[in-house]
């Protein structure tokens, strides 16, 4: 399992996962990425509107609970929690769970 930080932005836009998805929601200011596989196997950059994630692998992102999430395509199952901004989802190829603030585990 590979771990990276970021600072706090407005947009995360994770435009493709091949695997499951966890997008929860925290009371830090700060973003975690997990990728269960190797740091290769996501592409992470930093805009101008926020952060672009591409990833290969199934991951977990915990955002502060305000972020705006943008989802492209997910292969595997997408769980969201916790989040008290807009979000939108094109594709999801498994399972999908959406969970309210009190829910965030």
């Amino acid at each position: 399992m590979s771990t990276q930080r970021f600072e706090p932005v407005e947009t995360i836009h994770l435009g493709q996962a091949d695997g499951d998805v966890a997008i929860k929601g925290w009371d830090e200011a700060a973003i975690e990425l997990a990728v269960d596989g190797d740091e290769g196997d996501c592409s992470v950059e930093v805009k101008e509107q926020g952060l672009s994630v591409t990833c290969h692998a199934p991951l977990a992102l915990h955002v502060p609970c305000s972020t705006v999430i943008q989802v492209g395509e997910v292969s595997g199952e997408l769980l969201l929690s916790g989040l008290d901004r807009a979000v939108t989802v094109e594709t999801v190829r498994g399972d999908a769970f959406v969970g309210d603030r009190k829910s965030v585990v």
